[in-house]
């Protein structure tokens, strides 16, 4: 058989020209050029084709490579545990655990703000209490200072001895004023709503000095009813405060009441005094709670 070239006219192609002839061949027809010996491009071909197969060894490699990893990933999952899931188990733990402590923080910041409201609630009124039970001990005190029992004898006194000397020495000094019958209670009516965040032992001491006071001031009023029967002489009396012009039966009618005012304040005297034990109660449970007031 007479030799050949792969393309016609190959001897009147330029040197590029070939080479884009042979590289353009497929493998097919290079291994079926370089094998046969009539083939005048045999060793060009054979060149060409040495060149291809390391890429196309290579690529094989790769492709068993391939096959060969995933079969030990298929024989792993059915042979050993999923160690996959046993970490996506674990992070789910954590992240659970994580939110259910952030739960209970949020919770425990929430009741902590809730306490400290109702510590500052309770702190107020202790506040508002103190200064108005501090008040009206003090109303209570100036009414007891100023010794009522005292001027309502001195009354009956000074009756008795100007009936006996006919003199006027002491009637001019006589003075039938009593304080006043108010004490203020809007602290205590204030602190309804703080009085839930209070120990039970702390209201019930608040709860029994305003009862008491309560009842103290009815028997303040009745008593004042008294005084103010003596009250009314006042008009009767001359410029310098003498009781000359009146009659004896008028003077009887005022000793009269002076008795009555005078049976009054002793039982004013006693509630008074039970009264001011109470504040005195309720002031120490205060520094016992370490609240800051200055008591006097």
């Amino acid at each position: 058989m007479a030799n050949y070239d792969v393309v016609g006219a190959w001897d009147n192609l330029d040197p590029d020209s070939k080479v884009r002839v042979i590289n353009s061949a497929s493998d097919e027809d290079l291994e079926k050029w370089a094998a046969d010996p009539d083939c005048n491009q045999k060793l060009l071909c054979a060149t060409a084709l040495s060149k291809r197969r390391p890429n196309v060894e290579q690529m094989a490699l790769k492709s068993e490579e391939r096959q060969r990893i995933e079969d030990e990933e298929a024989k792993l999952l059915a042979e050993e545990p999923p160690h996959g899931l046993v970490n996506r188990t674990r992070d789910f733990s954590v992240y659970l655990r994580t939110v259910i402590l952030s739960v209970i923080i949020a919770l425990s910041l929430g009741g902590l703000i809730e306490w400290y409201l109702h510590q500052s609630l309770a702190e107020e009124a202790r506040s508002n209490l103190a200064a108005e039970i501090l008040e009206n001990r003090q109303l209570v005190k100036r009414a007891i200072r100023s010794d009522p029992r005292s001027r309502l004898k001195a009354t009956i006194e000074a009756i008795d001895a100007y009936r006996k000397n006919h003199r006027d020495d002491r009637t001019s000094n006589l003075r039938w004023g009593f304080g006043p019958s108010e004490l203020p209670t809007a602290a205590w009516s204030r602190a309804a709503g703080a009085l839930g965040y209070m120990d039970y032992s702390e209201v019930q001491e608040y709860a029994r000095a305003y009862a008491l006071q309560e009842q103290f001031l009815t028997l303040w009023q009745s008593t004042s009813a008294k005084w103010a029967d003596l009250q009314k002489w006042e008009a009767r009396r001359d410029p310098k405060g003498s009781l000359s012009n009146l009659n004896n039966e008028e003077l009887s009618q005022i000793e009269a009441e002076a008795n009555a005012a005078l049976l009054c304040m002793k039982t004013w005297q006693i509630e008074a005094e039970k009264l001011m034990q109470q504040y005195e109660e309720v002031l120490d449970v205060l520094k016992k709670n370490q609240f800051c007031c200055r008591i006097t």
